[in-house]
């Protein structure tokens, strides 16, 4: 069956609407992360960017690791093994994580 005009902008709107439910999440998603991240080392959220990373905060250390973990843990209801927490020295790393995690990875 040959498909007309209509039916293939169904099918455009369709996928297009399932990429912005995705792309409206991860973002909602990635400001919580933020949100997480600026409470434990009180820091403006403004401030987390993708380069983000232990060496650029004097107060990231391995107490507030375990600190984020846990936030991040209980803001998501998940929970991450200790070989991803120790691997969640960046922002990007963390997103990572928690993505998927979540069941959405990048």
């Amino acid at each position: 069956m040959k498909s007309t005009g209509t039916q293939r902008a169904i099918a455009w709107s369709c996928s297009g609407t399932i990429l912005g439910s995705s792309t409206i999440w991860r973002s909602r998603l990635d400001s919580r992360i933020r949100t997480v991240i600026g409470r434990v080392f009180d820091i403006d959220k403004a401030r987390i960017d993708d380069n983000l990373s232990l060496e650029e905060l004097w107060n990231w250390d391995s107490l507030q690791q375990i600190n984020l973990v846990i936030a991040l843990e209980e803001e998501f209801t998940l929970r991450f093994s200790a070989e991803e927490a120790s691997e969640m020295t960046t922002y990007q790393a963390i997103r990572e994580a928690v993505f998927r995690r979540a069941g959405h990875s990048q």
